[in-house]
């Protein structure tokens, strides 16, 4: 049964690079913005494109983590297809990790409950809604059950559609940058409580499946989170790094960012970069050194998808200002080496 969930998640990741990583000019360098308001983002996007003539294309998922010493969590909420015919699928997946040991579910739902106007969804037995800035996960199937709530200690941003051609997009909005978190977790009779940093984002687009190919990572710590991102097709590459704090968000473009795969390791069969550089340099100058610390097999235990952890060396330096921090966080490649620009 573990192979259906590994696939599931190679299919979202065949999808999240649809211009999730473009530089979002609805924020400007050092906007300073409230939470409130924003609610309406994480909210299903789908009514406003049902009339799109590729709409058959359409993805939209909501993904949540959490990580906390040797526990960790993921749990996708996700729809592909036109919602209004039979063509399409909505369901839930979850990975529960302690330290080498994992245990994954998902449920498929027909007819899953979307909200237009607020971040509240329930497909199956399971929900994630919003409420008091609060964000709400409860997952149940088959005897594992996960409680789970967080809040964002940073300001979100992003929520622009990028186009890449005529009629294939992505939008990308990431609504806890980095926060604290509360997860119950219930596998038959064993519990598992415990307290974590918590990230959570939302995308959404029309696109051919696995037309993308994409790097992203996030790291966040109580002075600031650092997000990435790389994405290309047909040999274009573009993206970002995006810093993020209570008040501030700063967003440096991929012309004046690079990356280096300065070393690389081969788990199952894939291959996976262990050791990163990137670098950007505008208003804000961002250095940060990612080795990978460990990683989570997704799947079958000897072919399955690794999940990425890092520890990143972090600098950051902001109106003469330099902050130097180490810090984990989950980090991704979907992309054969892609050795210029970030």
């Amino acid at each position: 049964m573990k192979l259906l969930p590994l696939l599931i998640f190679l299919i979202l990741s065949g999808f999240a690079g649809s211009g999730v990583f473009h530089y979002d000019s609805a924020f400007n360098e050092g906007t300073s913005i409230a939470i409130n308001g924003l609610n309406s983002m994480d909210a299903s996007h789908f009514s406003q494109y049902q009339n799109d003539s590729h709409i058959n294309k359409w993805y939209e998922w909501w993904y949540f983590n959490v990580k906390n010493g040797s526990k960790a969590l993921l749990i996708y909420f996700f729809t592909f297809g036109n919602l209004n015919s039979l063509y399409h699928m909505a369901g839930v997946i979850a990975y529960f990790f302690d330290g080498n040991e994992s245990h994954e579910e998902f449920i498929f739902c027909k007819d899953p409950y979307l909200n237009f106007n607020e971040f509240n969804i329930s497909i199956g037995e399971s929900i994630a809604y919003e409420e008091n800035d609060t964000y709400y996960v409860h997952f149940c199937s088959h005897g594992f059950r996960i409680n789970l709530s967080m809040r964002t200690k940073f300001i979100p941003f992003g929520g622009k559609p990028s186009h890449f051609d005529s009629w294939q997009w992505g939008a990308w909005y990431v609504a806890v940058p980095y926060g604290n978190a509360e997860v119950d977790v219930i596998i038959g009779e064993n519990e598992y409580e415990f307290n974590g940093k918590a990230y959570h984002d939302h995308n959404w687009g029309i696109s051919k499946f696995r037309n993308f190919m994409w790097d992203w990572g996030e790291f966040g710590c109580d002075k600031f989170a650092i997000i990435y991102g790389i994405a290309g097709i047909g040999g274009r590459e573009n993206g970002g790094i995006h810093f993020v704090n209570e008040t501030s968000h700063y967003a440096i473009e991929y012309k004046n960012a690079s990356i280096d795969y300065r070393k690389w390791k081969r788990i199952n069969l894939f291959w996976k970069p262990s050791e990163i550089y990137i670098n950007g340099n505008s208003t804000i100058k961002i250095e940060m050194n990612i080795e990978m610390l460990k990683y989570y097999i997704i799947g079958l235990k000897n072919f399955g998808f690794p999940y990425m952890v890092g520890k990143a060396h972090l600098s950051v330096k902001i109106n003469e200002k330099s902050f130097i921090v180490n810090t984990t966080g989950f980090y991704e490649h979907h992309t054969p080496p892609l050795k210029k620009y970030l």
